[in-house]
């Protein structure tokens, strides 16, 4: 059966000119016969849809073979579309007796149409074929490097072809292949950092092979580091082509050492010899290395990078010897490296046992000594898995001068009181940042973001600076949009690029009823001018007059409607209504009582409202003149009275937001075997160390210390959660919840399914949660939302919540907010001039670790922290729910 497509069905064809230039492979595996002396010829197959290029079989003279033959299909019928236009896909075939791809890589054919016949040689690097069962032919080289071809590809259209300025000269291009002259390749491997862990214990013995026309030669072995310093030279001496755009390019690869067994390739580089610099005799100086990343053998980026240059001298002739090249160690200078390490934290078990006794030892090599390292002590206080050590450890080390060759500083947790003194998990510090003298990428010390809230308003800041950009650059306002109008949701080019948060909303009654509320107590269609006003001052204002969905002004937007001249009765209105707005200001003012927040905003409508909408012409009047007395269910909530400047002034979101930086530094400790497949790589985070790492070019003793010790003494508080309600909870797997509350501290865990609240995503929680710590220790305080299911013993995870006690209690602001003497630097004074000593109420967002990244919801809380004998003579606010009330409701039309 053969199948004939439909005429109409195929797509308008034109002919295409496909130039190919095979010119040499390079690391092209080796395969051998039994009983062969050389091994397995290799040839190179180039096709486009049903064309192909052929070319013959060349030997494989340690891993390089070279073709050095032009071919061309002319006259070729493709699509007109580029997108309909098929790939070029090239295959490496091992040779006679038997015939067989090992081999491919795939050219999108738009590539080569943008260049047309004007690309230089380039180096493509090839995939071993999954299905060919390459491994038990003797290529087991497939899986560390396959390979790669370089190719001079051009792809066109039959009449750009017969160009003159689109012309190869085959002569010419064969000749660039063969004009060698002598050459001494050097590599200088400077250090390596972030390179993909090998072992159980998230490290590796790396070392780095340099593979380089057939030849090969590697670096010294380092033990059980995932940043080693090299700082060594390999030498090639090699006949390359003076054009080295037709030279073989450098592989480099990184190895670990395993003692016991086969080595294992991590990663390799690939570095063109077109990059590579020409110095003038042996005795230059080495080219500024640069940070390259590392890829997989398939081209796919990993973690880690190399710091590496390369660099060509021309010899005289072949015969010639040149000296061992000298040292490449950078200058160095005198520095000390200070650790205050306040603890780890949430260390998770290490073969079904928990940490006993963990310490820390930081490693801080260096190019000459070896480096050094110090250890804190071991400790069980308050516990394996939260241990404190604060401690200060001083290393004097040297450094270099310039921050590119920076070290990596290496942190490793151990457990003591196994007699193994097992690695539970290690991490690396970039010291570059914390180098004084480095006045480029300087980071003073406890400067370290809070995750998700200032770091991100940074990002965005930046982000919507390079839109603005390069919208002056292609002559367009940054603010304006691409299309003529306003979508329905009034979105601006800075919502598509900018993250938005969830719309809180914690009143009662629905956004729906809400909007009718304010549809009755705004006005008529007159005030839509009023309306207009007050968004040109502050658009998310609530409006005077008008509502969201009726504004009076029709299909057009209220901003368009500025440009168009305002009648005379119009003009009146607008007067009435800014008197009517100012006489609301002073009466705000007058009637001032710290109540009015987020909570009280639906209330707040109903008291300042200010006419039915009668028309200008008409005698209108006000609700505030009417005797009818509109109740507020926060009339008896006391515990918002000075808690609500946080919600007032910033909106009330995370508390993070106004402390801005970490009092500590954190950093993530990691054990386990990385691997490209997710699904097979072991490597995971199991704790935190806390501490503050700086580096000095003082003695420590002579500067002092950042922190004494003795603020950092452990006493024991007690902390105390208040949760108000919860908004726009996400349903887990209907349109509603039964949503409860879970805390944790620690081993301590409150859970109240028996309070669970019945279907409803607006909770109204009052719950009061009190627990007695120890700080420094267990720190983290993770406040869960659950779904109650009654047939389930498990009940899902809504989202959740985190915050940091030692990141609160140990920052400057919050003591602030605190306390402190009245009237001194130390007090926080709110907006009337008034001390202020009671936490904030915030608004925190809800998270699900095991479902997407959207927010879940959010709850409405304060925290407060306080030592033992202060909660003994202050018992906890009483948080309850305002009564339940009747109410009859009457509409008179």
């Amino acid at each position: 059966f053969r199948f004939k497509p439909t005429e109409g069905l195929k797509p308008m064809a034109v002919k295409y000119y496909l130039r190919c230039f095979a010119i040499m492979g390079s690391e092209i595996p080796t395969f051998r016969t039994a009983g062969a002396i050389s091994s397995i010829k290799m040839a190179l197959l180039v096709s486009i849809g049903n064309y192909q290029i052929k070319y013959s079989f060349e030997q494989n003279r340690r891993g390089v073979v070279i073709w050095n033959d032009y071919q061309t299909l002319k006259n070729i019928e493709l699509p007109v579309t580029i997108e309909d236009v098929p790939d070029v896909c090239i295959y490496l075939i091992k040779g006679p007796p038997r015939s067989q791809s090992i081999c491919y890589c795939r050219v999108p054919a738009a590539s080569l149409l943008k260049e047309q016949f004007l690309a230089e040689p380039k180096w493509y690097q090839l995939r071993a074929d999954p299905g060919r069962g390459t491994k038990r032919q003797g290529g087991i080289a497939l899986t560390v490097n396959p390979g790669a071809v370089l190719l001079k590809l051009g792809l066109g259209l039959a009449e750009d072809a017969i160009d003159p300025q689109f012309a190869w000269n085959e002569t010419q291009l064969k000749k660039k292949v063969v004009d060698l002259a002598p050459y001494c390749l050097r590599v200088y491997v400077f250090q390596a950092r972030h390179l993909p862990a090998s072992d159980d214990n998230g490290l590796l013995d790396p070392y780095v092979k340099v593979r380089f026309c057939g030849k090969k030669d590697k670096t010294k072995i380092h033990s059980m580091t995932t940043a080693p310093l090299f700082y060594e030279t390999l030498q090639f001496h090699e006949m390359l082509p003076k054009d080295k755009n037709y030279g073989p390019d450098i592989v480099l690869q990184v190895w670990d050492n395993d003692r016991f067994g086969s080595n294992t390739p991590m990663a390799m580089l690939r570095f063109p010899l077109i990059e590579c610099v020409e110095l003038a005799s042996e005795a230059s100086r080495f080219p500024q290395p640069v940070w390259r990343r590392l890829t997989d053998v398939n081209g796919e980026h990993v973690a880690g990078e190399l710091l590496i240059s390369a660099a060509l001298i021309k010899k005289r002739e072949a015969s010639e010897k040149f000296n061992k090249p000298e040292a490449i160690t950078p200058q160095m200078r005198q520095a000390w490296v200070e650790v205050t390490a306040l603890g780890v934290r949430q260390l998770k078990t290490y073969r079904l046992r928990t940490p006993r006794e963990p310490y820390v030892r930081i490693d801080v090599p260096a190019p000459n000594d070896g480096g050094t390292y110090v250890k804190t002590k071991s400790s069980k206080k308050p516990s394996g898995r939260n241990a404190n050590f604060i401690q200060r450890r001083i290393i004097s080390v040297e450094m270099p001068e310039n921050a590119l060759y920076a070290q990596q500083m290496d942190l490793r947790v151990y457990d003591a009181r196994s007699i193994s003194t097992p690695l539970l998990g290690a991490c690396t510090v970039d010291l570059a940042k914390k180098m004084s003298w480095n006045a480029d990428e300087y980071e003073p010390p406890q400067t370290e973001l809070f995750d998700d809230t200032e770091a991100r308003r940074r990002e965005d800041e930046r982000l919507e600076q390079e839109r603005q950009a390069a919208a002056l650059k292609a002559g367009k306002p940054a603010d304006d949009d691409d299309d003529d109008f306003d979508d329905d949701d009034g979105g601006n080019d800075k919502d598509v690029h900018k993250p938005q948060r969830v719309g809180v909303s914690f009143g009662d009654d629905d956004e729906e009823e809400r909007d009718e509320e304010d549809a009755l107590l705004g006005g008529i269609e007159e005030g839509a001018e009023v309306r207009m006003q007050y968004e040109l001052e502050r658009y998310e204002k609530p409006p005077l007059g008008g509502t969201a969905e009726d504004s009076g002004i029709g299909a057009f937007h209220p901003m368009i409607v500025t440009e168009l001249p305002m009648v005379y009765e119009d003009y009146l209105y607008q007067q009435e209504q800014e008197r009517a707005a100012e006489e609301l200001l002073l009466k705000e003012e007058e009637e001032r009582e710290g109540r009015r927040g987020i909570l009280s905003s639906l209330s707040a409508r109903f008291k300042h409202a200010t006419d039915l909408g009668l028309g200008t012409e008409e005698e209108g009047f006000k609700l505030s003149d009417l005797d009818i007395s509109f109740p507020t269910q926060w009339a008896a909530a006391d515990f918002l009275e000075g808690r609500e400047w946080w919600t007032e002034e910033h909106d009330g979101h995370e508390l993070e937001n106004y402390l801005k930086t970490k009092p500590f530094e954190t950093y993530q400790v990691y054990r386990g075997r990385y691997h490209p497949d997710p699904s097979k790589s072991t490597l995971r985070s199991v704790g935190v160390f806390k501490g503050i790492v700086r580096v000095l070019d003082q003695d420590p003793l002579i500067v002092g210390e950042l922190i004494p010790e003795k603020l950092l003494r452990e006493r024991t508080y007690m902390v105390r959660l208040y949760v108000i309600r919860g908004a726009n909870l996400q349903p887990v797997d209907s349109n509603s919840a039964d949503p409860y509350l879970r805390v944790k501290l620690g081993k301590d865990v409150d859970e109240r399914k028996r309070e669970h609240l019945d279907r409803t995503l607006k909770p109204n929680f009052y719950q009061t949660f009190e627990f007695q710590t120890t700080l420094p220790g267990p720190s983290v305080l993770k406040i869960q939302v659950k779904d109650w299911n009654r047939f389930y013993p498990i009940h899902e995870l809504i989202g959740e919540t985190k915050i940091d006690l030692e990141d609160r209690w140990f920052h400057r602001d919050w003591q602030k907010i605190d306390g402190g003497p009245p009237n001194s630097d130390e007090a926080l004074l709110n907006k009337d001039g008034i001390h202020n000593k009671l936490k904030p109420i915030e608004v925190r967002s809800l998270y699900n670790p095991n479902a997407s990244s959207v927010v879940q919801g959010q709850l409405q809380l304060w925290l407060e922290i306080r030592p033992v004998h202060e909660t003994r003579r202050d018992p906890p606010v009483q948080l309850e729910e305002p009564p339940v009330r009747d109410f009859e409701v009457r509409i008179i039309c």
